[in-house]
């Protein structure tokens, strides 16, 4: 339903790098953005890659209210960071993950952010299936998916029909 919808939050990196101690303006070259989701005890995850290396990010909840949150984890193999956010009680309540295998074929869907600038600032649903449980080269990590994605829903939750999060 709707109330999914809520459960997003844009991610905008552009703002202090890691060890950057400068009032110094980025260029907007420099400007990274994505979707992100609130997991338990006023976290946040998205992609690495959404992050750009930052350590200082700048959330976007979808009531327009903006907050900070700082990188606490970091694992580039696996394109994966956990934010921590200034003010727990604005996130809303985390999503929930999913405990159980899942297999090819399962209906999902994502949340996202999709090219903002052009597509407006409202997320995004799209769906599709798992198409295959590996990745390239037979990654395990990865699921090949047939939800149409673009730049800005890379963080996004990819959920399952019963509203639990099955992978990002």
């Amino acid at each position: 339903g709707d109330a999914k919808l809520d459960y997003v939050c844009a991610i905008n990196s552009k703002g202090v790098q890691s060890g950057d101690n400068t009032d110094k303006q980025e260029s907007s070259e420099s400007m990274s953005s994505g979707t992100g989701w609130p997991v338990a005890g006023g976290f946040v995850v998205t992609n690495h890659h959404v992050v750009a290396d930052r350590n200082i990010i700048n959330i976007l909840l979808r009531n327009g209210e903006k907050m900070t949150g700082t990188v606490v984890m970091d694992d580039a193999t696996n394109d994966l960071v956990l934010i921590q956010v200034s003010d727990e009680s604005r996130l809303p309540p985390a999503l929930p993950l999913s405990t159980k295998p899942t297999h090819a074929g399962v209906r999902v869907f994502t949340i996202g952010y999709p090219h903002p600038d052009l597509m407006g600032s409202e997320p995004k649903i799209t769906d599709g299936i798992i198409s295959s449980l590996t990745g390239f080269d037979n990654d395990p990590r990865t699921y090949q998916i047939s939800v149409p994605l673009q730049s800005g829903n890379s963080g996004g939750p990819l959920i399952n029909m019963n509203g639990e999060v099955i992978g990002i």
